[in-house]
């Protein structure tokens, strides 16, 4: 019977198996939703919200450490408008935190905030007050962690991120936009008395880049080309800081770090100037061109005198010259190889020329710098090693390593 029991246990598994909930609708992710959405709420002022949102998170997952930044959000929230409930509620999470964390943790913080809370808490226990409930209003809380954020509730004005908001239980419509980003458009359900908690990264625009000016030139960026300039429409490039380097033989390289962000064009208008090696290699090309004119020149002056020389040669054959035409035929003949002897050194000295031209010309390749070596830029997460116990309170809700693996912090 057992082994039948196990048999049919393992069946179900394997049906239920693709029915399986996604890791975005555990209990897990939906409170790190909810902490994430407090934790803005909370670092914009709205501690009320934040309080509601941290208890939304804590009903999801039985973690100790939302106890400490529920005291911290009603504590913040009593400082405000003196109300004896929050007072309540913030005292009894700052004890139950105690209760459950024994060693380690915020203990220092939670009980330098009851102490700094005594004078109120035995004004509150004079007068029997904090027994009253809070009630909490129906109310969306929209956040996302991208810079610029904006949110649009049912097609209202358009507020800022975080957005805590009081609804009536129904569906809403939200939008959450930012510049260079896609917007996000989600609908919720309300319910009464209940909170409605929304984290929204949104998902940046592609970089865009275009190149004017260097028609011919090779464009690389971060060492891979990307073709040559220019093109026909801008290219896409990931947010953040790239090294570009734009070539061409014969002219000065271009090569530098741009910064490109979402959804914006960053613009390169370029007139690189020739290399002096190019100037130079025209220079010595041009001499050549010269020489072998030269060489034509010389060539067609000594084939004139051939010509003379042969006209003599004839007349000779034909009867008698006379001795004034002999010399002529003799001075000729002289002339012609003086200039042939003259073009063959000019037509060697012009190759010779036009060689060196034409390597010039070649071997003139620009010469791009490796891009410089970046330090690693700080993160927003700030400094990565805990500041010394006892220097400072930590007034921003803190969730330790293993709760949800996030950390806001703000000092006063």
């Amino acid at each position: 019977m057992r082994r039948f029991a196990l048999l049919l246990a393992l069946v179900v598994a394997v049906l239920l198996g693709g029915a399986r909930p996604s890791l975005a609708d555990t209990p897990e992710a939906r409170a790190r939703e909810y902490f994430n959405v407090g934790v803005q709420a909370y670092n914009a002022g709205q501690f009320l919200a934040a309080g509601q949102a941290f208890i939304e998170a804590r009903k999801l997952v039985d973690k100790s450490a939302l106890l400490f930044s529920i005291g911290q959000a009603f504590r913040r929230q009593f400082m405000v408008d003196q109300k004896n409930a929050y007072l309540r509620l913030a005292v009894d999470h700052y004890r139950k935190y105690l209760d459950a964390v024994k060693t380690g943790g915020r203990r220092l913080q939670a009980a330098q905030a009851l102490s700094e809370l005594a004078p109120y808490i035995a004004a509150m226990e004079q007068e029997g007050g904090g027994s009253e409930a809070v009630v909490f209003s129906t109310r969306l809380m929209l956040s996302s962690p991208t810079p610029g954020a904006v949110v649009t509730l049912d097609g209202g004005a358009v507020h800022e991120a975080p957005l805590s908001q009081e609804v009536k239980p129904g569906r809403h419509k939200v939008v959450v936009q930012a510049p260079g980003y896609f917007p996000e458009e989600r609908e919720l359900e309300a319910v009464e008395g209940g909170l409605v908690a929304l984290d929204v990264p949104l998902k940046g625009k592609p970089a865009l880049f275009t190149v004017d000016g260097a028609d011919g030139a090779e464009v690389t960026v971060d060492g891979r080309s990307l073709g040559t300039a220019p093109f026909a429409r801008p290219l896409e490039l990931s947010p953040g800081h790239h090294y570009v380097a734009v070539t061409e033989g014969g002219y000065k390289a271009y090569a530098s770090e741009l910064a490109f962000e979402h959804g914006a064009t960053t613009k390169l208008t370029l007139d690189l100037p020739q290399t002096n090696q190019r100037k130079a290699s025209y220079v010595v090309l041009g001499t050549a061109v010269g020489a072998y004119v030269a060489t034509g020149v010389l060539v067609g002056l000594a084939y004139k005198h051939q010509g003379d020389a042969n006209d003599i040669a004839d007349a000779q054959a034909a009867g008698t010259i006379t001795e004034e035409q002999r010399l002529d035929h003799n001075t000729a003949v002289g002339a012609r190889d003086d200039l042939a002897t003259a073009a063959f050194i000019t037509l060697g000295a012009g190759s010779a020329v036009a060689i060196t031209g034409l390597l010039l010309y070649l071997l003139d390749q620009p010469d791009v710098k490796p891009p410089p070596v970046r330090l690693d830029e700080p993160s927003d997460e700030g400094p990565a090693t805990e500041p010394e116990p006892g220097l400072d309170v930590l007034a921003a809700p803190v969730l330790g390593p293993g709760i949800f693996g996030l950390s806001a912090r703000v000092r006063f």
